[in-house]
């Protein structure tokens, strides 16, 4: 059983640009055991309002 890894995890940010985002995420794991649980949290500055808006 693998126990390392990476996950990507893509979000927008709908902030005013030059503000910061963050988001948060639980994470929880299914199968082969007792359920493990954990909480991460990604920050992002807004660089630009991104495509198809004005």
């Amino acid at each position: 059983m693998d126990l390392e890894g990476s996950q990507e995890f893509l979000f927008s940010c709908t902030g005013d640009v030059g503000s910061t985002e963050t988001h948060t995420y639980a994470l929880y794991t299914v199968g082969g055991g007792p359920v493990r649980s954990a909480t991460v949290t990604a920050s992002a500055k807004v660089l630009d309002k991104g495509l198809g808006t004005n």
